[in-house]
């Protein structure tokens, strides 16, 4: 089977939009399966098939894995080429950190045409933005009528680096103490308890009056992100995997292209 290395980031997001099991799988299965210790109370069903996911590409059983769809969510602001797989895992290509801005609930909620009009006003802006972000935002702010608030993203593909020297012990001591800290905050909060399966949390939050119930609930949201991050490099460490590959057939049917700078 030909194989080709992708970035941690595409790695990651193949699982959550693109790449499946092959077979139905009941929730109650991937639960028992995604870790020793039941994540029921914490994740929701896309976020625990998401982890079972990775976990099947992580242990190379691409027999019981499927293609579902050949795009990527469209969300951000400046245009996304389409990502790359490459033929070695020394192409430095595979750690470069994807950044991006999301595009902002003020226009997504001007509806389809105007959202295209958005994004290619933004790519031929760029420079501007480049140059100075606050210029850039005001001038969409009065093109577009909207007061924006941009949120930044930017994903590292480096890995995650504290626990490159851990052992598969001290990594699932680590993943226990988050889960335990995860479920007493399930146990004494309410507002947790109540948004703990939220997919978005932004508009979660505004429905939060309290500055300190508020910053609980992000509290909760950042510990179980280290949660899910946690038990995915405990899965890297169990088989020995220090790079991330798939089938070059499951990247190219995903529409996925190859490394200009080591693919040749």
């Amino acid at each position: 089977m030909d194989v080709a290395y992708v970035t941690r980031h595409t790695f990651k997001k193949l699982s959550g939009t693109v790449i499946e099991p092959a077979e139905d799988v009941s929730i109650d299965a991937i639960y028992s399966a995604i870790y020793e210790q039941s994540l029921r109370s914490i994740l929701n069903r896309r976020e625990a098939k998401r982890l079972y996911t990775q976990k099947i590409m992580i242990e190379g059983k691409f027999q019981s894995l499927r293609v579902s769809q050949k795009r990527f969510d469209q969300r951000y602001v400046f245009s996304v080429g389409l990502p790359k797989f490459h033929r070695t895992n020394e192409c430095k290509y595979l750690t470069s950190d994807f950044s991006n801005v999301l595009i902002p609930p003020e226009v997504q909620g001007l509806g389809e045409e105007k959202l295209k009009e958005f994004q290619e006003f933004c790519d031929q802006n760029k420079k501007k933005f480049n140059d100075s972000p606050k210029a850039f935002w005001d001038d969409v702010s009065t093109r577009f009528r909207v007061q924006v608030t941009p949120q930044s993203v930017l994903f590292s593909n480096s890995g995650v680096q504290d626990v490159g020297n851990m052992t598969i012990e001290e990594l699932r001591q680590q993943v226990n103490d988050k889960l335990l800290k995860s479920l007493h905050l399930i146990d004494s909060d309410n507002a947790v308890k109540n948004v703990r399966y939220a997919s978005y949390l932004k508009p979660e939050l505004a429905m939060l009056n309290d500055p300190e119930v508020k910053s609980v609930v992000m509290s909760f949201f950042d510990l179980k992100h280290q949660l899910i991050d946690a038990i995915f490099e405990l899965y890297k460490k169990q088989v020995h995997a220090d790079s991330y590959m798939l089938p070059v057939d499951f990247l190219k049917a995903a529409g996925l292209d190859s490394c200009r700078g080591c693919w040749k």
